[in-house]
């Protein structure tokens, strides 16, 4: 099911790519007989959305390949210790795995693209917790 919903999501986006890179240098997008100016802001938005894409779609290949053995024990671990604490930061989780701070945010990253592991903002600090299925 998250396989076919990222795969329909990566179409939709490829199908809008056109569009984006067209309007990106423009500054006005046309609504019917009027033309409205695009402020800096949404211009700025526009350029995240097409750097956003192109991680996305870079990222797609990388999903076909299986993970290693080594790499697939680690996931499951950080999967086990979320489930115990609820939520961890990749500097709590690094203590928990013996790994850098830097691997596990990797770790997380691959999981919340596996729709497994979501992320939540509190104050300054990234949380890590599981998607509720």
């Amino acid at each position: 099911m998250n396989k076919q919903l990222r795969e329909d999501q990566i179409l939709f986006l490829q199908k809008i790519k056109p569009f984006l890179l067209r309007n990106h240098h423009t500054p006005t997008i046309a609504t019917g007989r009027q033309e409205v100016l695009l402020s800096f802001k949404s211009e700025d938005k526009l350029g995240e959305i097409i750097k956003r894409l192109e991680r996305l779609e870079k990222a797609a290949p990388a999903e076909e390949q299986d993970d290693g053995f080594r790499k697939s024990r680690i996931k499951d671990k950080v999967l086990t210790a979320l489930q115990e604490r609820k939520r961890l930061t990749a500097s709590q989780m690094s203590d928990v795995l013996g790994l850098s701070r830097t691997r596990c945010s990797e770790y997380f990253r691959e999981l919340m693209i596996e729709g497994k592991v979501e992320g939540v903002l509190v104050d300054r600090q990234k949380f890590y917790k599981l998607v509720k299925q």
